[in-house]
């Protein structure tokens, strides 16, 4: 399952790389890129320090509260348009911030569960 990390590393990556012509790409920059950061690094993580998988983590929660508040203040303006238009701006931005949101949110669980099983073991 270590593969679809970087699978999705390269999509943010990607998705982060097509926001230079946007006005606040700066942002979007950040967000992607920082994503893509976070998931390609919890692809390995096995080689990493305790001190580094925690920063990782603090970092994927970061990522995932900022995403949530600026998909709220967003979320006026996706409804305001009344159906799915790909044309929207507006909204392909809320998707690429749902797709962030999924990614940090799947790896906080899973690190959640990998560390209950191994408390469990010992």
């Amino acid at each position: 399952m270590r593969w679809l990390w970087f699978v999705v590393a390269a999509l943010l990556a990607v998705a982060g790389a097509v926001q230079f012509n946007d006005p606040d790409s700066f942002l979007w920059v950040l967000v992607y890129w920082g994503g893509a950061g976070v998931c390609g690094l919890w692809g390995v993580r096995e080689r990493l320090s305790a001190r580094t998988r925690v920063g990782l983590l603090v970092c994927a929660f970061a990522l995932e509260v900022g995403s949530v508040l600026w998909g709220v203040l967003l979320v006026h303006d996706v409804v305001a348009v009344g159906r799915v238009d790909l044309n929207s701006e507006v909204q392909r931005e809320f998707g690429g911030l749902l797709v962030v949101i999924g990614a940090m949110s799947t790896l906080i669980s899973r690190a959640r569960l990998r560390r209950r099983s191994a408390d469990g073991a010992g």
